[in-house]
């Protein structure tokens, strides 16, 4: 069976719900880290494929 890597994440532009946007960016700015992690789930389980750090704001 074949897995794709899901698309890295990027926030919406035009997003209307800016108060969620300016949140994640006063956490940012107190330390807070954006990771992404790809996994697979299926009736055996759940397996990271894989993980990596964000850069949105």
């Amino acid at each position: 069976m074949l897995y794709l890597q899901a698309p890295i994440f990027s926030p919406p532009i035009d997003n209307p719900k800016e108060k969620i946007i300016k949140a994640a960016k006063k956490a940012k700015e107190k330390g807070l880290e954006n990771w992404q992690i790809n996994l697979k789930i299926n009736k055996q389980g759940i397996e990271l494929l894989d993980y990596f750090k964000l850069n949105l704001f």
